[in-house]
């Protein structure tokens, strides 16, 4: 009797051990969330900021991740290079609606020369960040298939409202600024992101060709920004800015859009290149 009593206890203390130690490896085996910093940690923040509309921090981590080797590299790069061309344009957009303005104030265009300048650099900036991503993409890239991790943004048809009193020489609030130029970042990028094949629900697998009309007619549009009397940059940004275009086209064989954009790309060197 006494055997078997000590048979029982022995299994009974070996079971409960044998849980104990299981209960501790289950803990220990449970994935630890990515610490700051590292690819994983941007790469969950970058698209936090992009649902959450923060596009230019969202911009600003996926740009650092598609210059990195990490494995979320190729899953960045496509955003990366919608969100810097949309600020680009978004951001050129809003300097011309404050030069506009600035004509039309009685005594008080400091403030919107100010503005004018501010985003005119700020386009510059991010048009010079899309342009060297664009180089990057097509050389890594060619004409394979591109996923688009997220889905185009929702964004309003209209412009903001904002815009009536900015360009008849009316200021606006401060507290106003930073959704105006949500708004507006929004639309670009819902805007070229639709046109690169992006779903509105979420990720996309986009054809290579169709990814990059779209990447074409972004650095057609950043080499028109860049032209005489607008930002005014030199030939040899705009002629490079054009280049890029023209390679990107070149990989999109037989296709009746790479044509005709081929001939608005050879149409804008003859314009926008001054001799």
């Amino acid at each position: 009797m006494q055997i078997h009593l000590n048979i029982r206890s022995a299994a009974l203390t070996t079971l409960l051990l044998s849980a104990f130690f299981t209960g501790c490896s289950s803990s220990d085996d449970k994935p630890k969330p990515a610490q700051p910093g590292t690819p994983a940690f941007n790469w969950a923040a970058a698209k936090t900021a992009f649902e959450k509309g923060d596009y230019v921090k969202a911009n600003t981590l996926l740009m650092q991740l598609s210059q990195g080797k990490s494995e979320f590299a190729e899953q960045a790069r496509p955003l990366a290079l919608m969100t810097s061309v949309s600020l680009a344009t978004s951001y050129f957009e809003l300097s011309e609606k404050y030069a506009e303005g600035a004509k039309r104030t009685r005594g008080q265009a400091a403030p919107f020369m100010r503005s004018t300048g501010l985003y005119k650099s700020q386009a510059t900036a991010s048009g010079m960040q899309f342009i060297e991503e664009s180089r990057r993409f097509i050389d890594a890239n060619k004409d394979k298939e591109v996923i688009l991790q997220l889905g185009a943004p929702k964004a309003e048809d209209e412009d903001p409202p904002q815009y009536k009193k900015i360009t008849s020489g009316q200021g606006i609030p401060e507290s106003e600024v930073p959704g105006v130029e949500k708004m507006v970042i929004a639309g670009h990028l819902a805007k070229n992101m639709t046109a690169a094949g992006a779903s509105a629900t979420g990720e996309a697998k986009v054809a290579g060709p169709k990814f990059l009309l779209a990447l074409a007619n972004g650095l057609l549009s950043v080499a028109e920004m860049y032209g005489p009397k607008k930002l005014l940059q030199p030939n040899r940004i705009i002629e490079a800015t054009l280049a890029e275009a023209a390679e990107a086209l070149a990989l999109v064989k037989d296709s009746k859009e790479a044509r005709e954009l081929e001939k608005k790309v050879a149409a804008a060197k003859k314009k926008l290149i001054i001799s």
